[in-house]
């Protein structure tokens, strides 16, 4: 069992001086070396990445466990190779479909509304709805895999607001008041999941300070691109093998469903379809859309491109009309991830009409972030120019926890 990697608390943040950001992806291994300096500025002093061996990652879960950690191993000694700092505390992410988390509400109607709230009041009715949290998320898991006997990991546990007779308020504590209210936003992981990434840390002598939903953290990261604290905005993370979506409404994560379709599945159809191996149609997908493919062969590809796509956004229609508690969606869409540099994809998402059935406020408003938008984070080597870079320069943010 796990401690929490957040203590669920109301008082001042606590920093650490010098950590690093562990990004474990499909297909490649991505780490940033941050420090924290006296002005409270985070600095990206170091960055590695590795790319794995094929399967040694499928869709989050760990399939070659020996394999990741060599490649964890080697993008740490390249984030560490032009700094005197030895860091050793890192933050890892989680990918969204090995999450199950939401907010929760809680509220205390007090019997003595002159007295002041204590701290005794607060823990308890923050342990309820961790309670609660974990018990939705436990059916959920059950629901979605069938295993009853698997036990989620409590990772990650944050305040997401707190009212005092219906105001906001930083700490309720020592402060009177008839009703309390807790929203908390809380994480889970299947426990063979958080005991490999356990493994990981513990072979290569590093300590856990925590294992993050990478939706939360990059929800974290757009709150301070918009500058707005209480946005509201989807998230859509096209990863190489899944597309995460999140639901954020008042600058709180409120729910995520993720679609088992990313950006390698473009390569498997054209290699299915083609009879090239994996490697070949990866070469041959990246020159017809550089424009490099003979004439030959651009018709046959693009059809292939087209009918992935065609899947992917059924798919995507299909993931959004099952968020049954979201009555109408934001009508901001902030896309990130490694696949959305597929034109494909970002031109079906802005032209085509997959939208029809789905409630938003207003039409959808796209836009993809790049990495230099993100500028909460100081880039001292100069080389943080990669789109894949997001999710990791992301998880900073959580050292501020």
């Amino acid at each position: 069992m796990f401690k929490l990697p957040f203590k669920i608390n109301f008082n001042k943040k606590s920093k650490t001086d010098t950590f690093l950001t562990i990004d474990i992806g499909s297909s490649t291994v991505k780490t940033l070396a941050f420090y924290n300096d006296s002005e409270s500025r985070l600095k990206v002093i170091g960055l590695g990445k590795e790319f794995l061996p094929e399967g040694a990652v499928r869709a989050g879960y760990i399939t070659d466990l020996k394999s990741v950690i060599e490649a964890v191993d080697e993008t740490i000694y390249q984030a560490l190779a032009n700094t005197e700092h030895r860091i050793t505390d890192a933050i890892i992410g989680i990918s969204e479909n090995l999450c199950y988390s939401q907010v929760t509400t809680g509220r205390l109607n007090r019997t003595t509304p002159g007295e002041l709230v204590t701290e005794k009041e607060l823990d308890n009715l923050k342990y309820k709805i961790i309670d609660a949290a974990y018990n939705t998320a436990l059916d959920d898991f059950v629901y979605k895999t069938g295993d009853l006997s698997t036990e989620l990991i409590h990772i990650s546990s944050i305040p997401a607001h707190t009212k005092l007779d219906s105001k906001i308020v930083d700490d309720p504590t020592d402060l009177p008041g008839a009703k309390v209210e807790l929203a908390i936003y809380n994480a889970y992981s299947p426990e063979y999941h958080t005991k490999q990434l356990q493994k990981i840390a513990d072979t290569l002598k590093l300590s856990v300070l925590a294992m993050v939903p990478n939706m939360f953290s990059l929800g974290e990261a757009l709150k301070k691109l918009t500058k707005d604290n209480e946005l509201d905005c989807i998230i859509l993370d096209i990863g190489g093998e899944t597309t995460d979506v999140g639901i954020m409404f008042g600058g709180g994560l409120i729910t995520t469903k993720s679609l088992p379709i990313g950006g390698r599945h473009y390569t498997e159809q054209l290699s299915l379809q083609s009879g090239l191996t994996w490697a070949e149609s990866e070469k041959k997908k990246n020159q017809y859309y550089f424009g490099q493919t003979a004439d030959t062969e651009t018709s046959f590809i693009e059809t292939v491109m087209t009918e992935t796509t065609d899947l992917w956004l059924s798919g995507l229609e299909t993931l959004f009309n099952e968020f049954n508690g979201v009555r109408t969606f934001a009508s901001d869409i902030f896309v990130v991830g490694g696949g959305s540099l597929l034109p494909d994809i970002m031109a079906a998402l802005e032209s085509r009409p997959w939208t029809k059935s789905i409630p938003f406020r207003e039409p959808p408003r796209i836009k993809r972030v790049s990495i230099s938008e993100l500028d909460f984070a100081r880039d001292t080597t100069g080389k943080l120019n990669e789109l894949d870079y997001i999710q990791a320069l992301s998880l900073g943010l959580m050292g501020e926890y």
